[in-house]
């Protein structure tokens, strides 16, 4: 029941934090590469800044600094992955814009806000998606490696890194105690990556051929 009760929290962690990052880098995205000029600059410096951190590190910085428990976690995970999803809406917005059914609605007058919410936004969405459905699996690997350092979910709640921080203590006498947990874990990720491939494949064109 633990590990069941453990599933609900690491789906939720993994969930919840790649779709902050996915909301808050879109808009990033959006604005670096719609805005352009300075603007683009410093949104983009701002994400190579967050990129320069390998993810785990800055995960346990921000965890630290957020302090132990869900909502820290969800938030640290937040900010680890919204460059990834800023740098690719930013290279889609620049694509797209460029194209000639963009270059057509500014000729017939549409606003620039305008345009970039009917027609770049809708065109740009399903790499973001592809994205966010690989990203939910390392979500929750980033997660359990939190609750396993002691820097994520905390005692009553049940996740799958702080279980196998529990039991590597009796990994002799009772392994199942880490085993049940880890492959838990482990059948998770491996099938998250599996509907992520099923995602993009079904969304890229070029498979269809």
């Amino acid at each position: 029941m633990t590990r069941i009760w453990g599933t609900r929290v690491s789906l939720l962690a993994g969930l919840v934090s790649v779709a902050l990052a996915v909301v808050s880098g879109s808009l990033l995205g959006i604005v670096a590469g719609y805005c352009g000029g300075r603007v683009d600059g410093l949104v983009m410096r701002l994400m190579d800044a967050v990129l320069s951190f390998p993810p785990l590190v800055l995960a346990l910085a921000l965890g630290a600094m957020l302090g132990a428990g869900l909502v820290g976690v969800l938030l640290a995970l937040g900010v680890v992955y919204t460059p990834t999803f800023a740098r690719l809406m930013r290279g889609q917005v620049l694509a797209i814009t460029a194209r000639d059914y963009v270059d057509a609605a500014r000729a017939l007058g549409a606003s620039g806000w305008r345009v970039a919410w009917r027609h770049v936004v809708p065109n740009a969405i399903n790499p973001i998606i592809v994205q966010a459905s690989l990203s939910v699996a390392f979500a929750i690997l980033a997660e359990a490696s939190l609750s396993f350092l002691g820097l994520g979910i905390q005692p009553p709640q049940a996740s799958w890194g702080s279980m196998i921080n529990a039991g590597r203590g009796y990994l002799q006498q009772a392994p199942w105690i880490v085993f049940g947990p880890g492959a838990a874990l482990f059948v998770t990720v491996v099938g998250l990556n599996f509907v992520g491939d099923a995602v993009r494949d079904a969304l890229d064109p070029r498979t269809r051929e």
